[in-house]
C-alpha cells in the first residue's frame, strides 16, 4: 500500500507521499476461530511502538472482503485514524469472497452466528500478542459491516466505542420496509412470521439492553437498502436503557455516506468519536 502511494506521488499527486508517511506498515492476520476454522484479516499499523488502540472496520455483504486498497478520498478517516496512533484491523470472516464456496456458504442462514466469534476471536488473537489494547477497541462499518457493529457490542461488553454505518438493526423491520427483502430470508433461512426464530434473535435492537458501549450511528434519508429507521430504532433503544448514542442524518445520502461534503463531516465526527471515547495515548495509573 504504501509503494502504490508512492508511485502515485511521482505520476503527479505530489501530496500523496507525505499523506501516506501515517502508515506504518501492513501486516497479515491469520488465526483461528473457536470451531477450529482459519481465518485472515489485515492490520494497517500506525507509528509508535504496540500495543495500540485498535479500531475494527467490518466489511459489507456479509459477501465481500478486503483486498489491498488505495488509501485516498474513500479512505478519509482511515488516514485520519492512522495519523492519530489508531491500529486498523480489517478481518475477512467467514462469508468472505476470495477463498472460494466453501468458505463464503457458512454465512447463510448463520448471519450473526459464528461469524460473530469470527470476530472476536481474531480481536483476541491481536490481544495475546500484544499489539492490540484490550481496552482500547472500537468497531466500525457500514451495511452488513453496520449491522455486525450492532450485533457485536450487543453480544460482548469490550468495545469502548462503536460506530455504526447504515445498519441493519430489526431483521423483521428490515425485510418490511427496504428494497432488499430477499437479503434477509436468505441469511437467516427463515421468516418474520416465526416468533422467537432468527428475525428476532440475531436483531441487535432486541439485544440493546444488554449494550453499553458509546455509539454514533449514521443512516442517509435516501437509503433504500438499509432504511434511515434500522439507525433510528437503534439509537432510540440505546437511548432508553441509558446508553450514550448519537445518531446523524444526512439528508442528501443513500446507502452509505458517499458525497462531499458529508464525507468530510462523516470522517470528522467519526475519528472524533473514537478520539473521545479511546484515548490514542495510554492514562497512566
Amino acid at each position: 500500500i504504501r509503494q502504490v502511494g508512492y508511485q502515485a506521488s511521482k505520476s503527479g499527486d505530489p501530496g500523496a507521499e507525505k499523506e501516506l508517511a501515517v502508515l506504518g506498515g501492513v501486516e497479515t492476520v491469520n488465526w483461528r476461530a473457536p470451531d477450529g476454522l482459519e481465518i485472515q484479516g489485515r492490520r494497517l499499523k500506525p507509528a509508535g511502538r504496540a500495543p495500540h488502540p485498535l479500531v475494527m472496520m467490518v466489511h459489507g455483504g456479509a459477501v465481500w472482503h478486503f483486498r489491498p486498497f488505495w488509501l485516498g478520498r474513500r479512505s478519509i478517516s482511515t488516514l485520519m485514524l492512522l495519523g492519530r496512533g489508531y491500529a486498523i484491523f480489517l478481518p475477512n470472516p467467514r462469508g468472505s469472497t476470495g477463498r472460494g464456496q466453501a468458505f463464503v456458504r457458512p454465512v447463510l442462514g448463520d448471519m450473526g452466528g459464528a461469524d460473530t466469534h469470527d470476530y472476536l476471536s481474531g480481536l483476541d488473537h491481536l490481544a495475546a500478542r500484544g499489539i492490540a489494547d484490550p481496552k482500547r477497541l472500537g468497531v466500525t462499518g457500514g451495511s452488513y459491516g453496520g449491522y455486525m457493529t450492532t450485533w457485536l457490542i450487543t453480544q460482548d461488553p469490550r468495545f469502548a466505542a462503536a460506530v455504526a454505518v447504515s445498519p441493519v438493526t430489526n431483521q423483521v423491520t428490515e425485510h418490511l420496509i427496504s428494497n432488499i427483502p430477499h437479503f434477509v430470508s436468505l441469511f437467516l433461512e427463515d421468516t418474520y412470521t416465526n416468533p422467537g426464530g432468527k428475525y428476532f434473535d440475531r436483531s441487535p435492537i432486541m439485544f440493546a439492553h444488554k449494550a453499553r458501549t458509546p455509539t454514533l450511528s449514521t443512516c442517509g434519508v435516501l437509503d433504500r437498502c438499509t432504511p434511515p429507521e434500522e439507525a433510528v430504532q437503534f439509537h432510540n433503544a440505546l437511548l432508553e436503557n441509558g446508553v450514550k448514542s448519537v445518531l446523524v442524518t444526512y439528508p442528501q445520502e443513500g446507502h452509505g455516506v458517499r458525497k462531499w461534503p458529508a464525507t468530510v463531516d462523516y470522517g470528522a465526527r467519526m475519528v472524533g468519536w473514537f478520539e473521545e471515547h479511546i484515548p490514542a495515548a495510554a492514562k497512566r495509573s
